[in-house]
């Protein structure tokens, strides 16, 4: 938000992300908030709509380039351990998808694409989606901001995966820590398919990768406690967001506006 000029303080940017999280609860798939996030950004954003939009689409992408980050360093160690052909393809896939994502959306060849595409929709649009990746490719010009973002988001996406590694300790269950910074990941961007707040998606993966270091009894066992974590947190966040409401709109300034 910094990048374009919005200014919204440590506090309420917590409280944004903790209404996203709440509304990941009931709309489709886990990026579901993401769409609320814009839509309060955005409302208390005078003027600057876009960029506020463009700025959690980044905040995204640049998860999945931490996630990518994380997966691909641990696939280096793990690799020399376990030969899973299975999991190796997998991995495969999912590097290959986060590379062409990010490639899409800082490529300045990219920008072509969406001009061409832009062609066939009506003039109004086309201004729009033209102030769109204006805004969005913006952001090469801050590598600074963009490399914290990613260094914090690996930050988070580590203690999160520390946590699925303790959950399983606690049903007695010995897997090398590596390998969760592996699969972990991999079932975040699986949780994202269709679903509500990653409902059932999430579950199957968790069975599915890791059946394979553990009875499918445990496995089952390890994603309901995943799922008393991410819905208590979620349900908390709800509680905070309906005794607080929405973003105040004089709490977010964009810079140079008055109160």
């Amino acid at each position: 938000l910094k990048v374009h000029r919005i200014l919204l303080d440590f506090f309420e940017s917590f409280y944004l992300g903790l209404v996203g999280l709440f509304f990941n609860l009931f709309l489709p798939s886990a990026v579901g908030g993401d769409v609320v996030k814009i839509y309060y950004a955005a409302k208390h954003s005078p003027g600057k709509k876009i960029q506020a939009t463009t700025s959690i689409i980044m905040d995204r992408l640049m998860g999945f380039v931490a996630l990518a980050i994380l997966t691909m360093t641990a696939f280096i160690f793990y690799s020399r351990q376990n030969h899973d052909m299975q999991i190796n393809q997998v991995v495969y896939l999912f590097l290959g998808g986060i590379v062409l994502m990010v490639f899409f959306f800082l490529s300045p060849k990219s920008a072509d694409f969406f001009i061409f595409f832009g062609r066939v929709l009506p003039l109004k649009f086309r201004e729009k989606l033209a102030i769109l990746v204006d805004t969005l490719y913006e952001f090469k010009l801050h590598p600074g901001a963009m490399s914290l973002a990613v260094l914090i988001s690996i930050a988070t996406q580590s203690l999160f995966i520390v946590v699925y590694f303790w959950l399983t300790l606690s049903l007695r269950v010995d897997i090398p820590i590596s390998t969760f910074f592996i699969i972990i990941p991999i079932l975040t961007v699986i949780s994202m398919a269709p679903s509500l707040g990653g409902l059932g998606v999430r579950e199957a993966g968790v069975i599915y990768l890791f059946s394979k270091y553990m009875a499918h009894e445990r496995a089952l066992a390890l994603s309901l406690l995943l799922d008393m974590l991410i819905y208590g947190f979620s349900l908390l966040s709800g509680i905070i967001y309906s005794v607080r409401g929405g973003l105040k709109s004089t709490e977010v300034l964009s810079s140079g506006d008055t109160q």
